[in-house]
């Protein structure tokens, strides 16, 4: 939830700190979710791709250099995909239980 409403807050006009720490955060955070995704059967593997792709695009080592528009727009979707992957989450645990 703190990946969802970090990017959500990446969308006002904030300092460029912030924007560097958020790469940082969803790197680790994303290739962290699309490990969990990986190593766990409950999850389709469609949720690993999405993720290692959300952390390549926020990498922090070598980032990718776009206009603040394009990513208010990648922000978005980032805040989109990471609720949809809580979803799914909350739903196979629901089916287990």
């Amino acid at each position: 939830m703190g990946l969802i409403i970090a990017t959500l807050i990446a969308i006002l006009p904030v300092g460029y700190g912030y924007y560097s720490l958020l790469r940082l955060a969803m790197m680790l955070g994303c290739g962290f979710l699309a490990y969990q995704a990986y190593a766990t059967s409950r999850i389709n593997n469609r949720w690993m791709w999405i993720l290692a792709a959300l952390a390549i695009t926020f990498n922090a080592i070598a980032p990718i250099g776009l206009p603040s528009e394009a990513w208010m727009i990648i922000d978005l979707l980032a805040a989109g995909a990471l609720w949809q992957y809580r979803n799914a989450i909350i739903a196979a645990q629901a089916d287990n239980a």
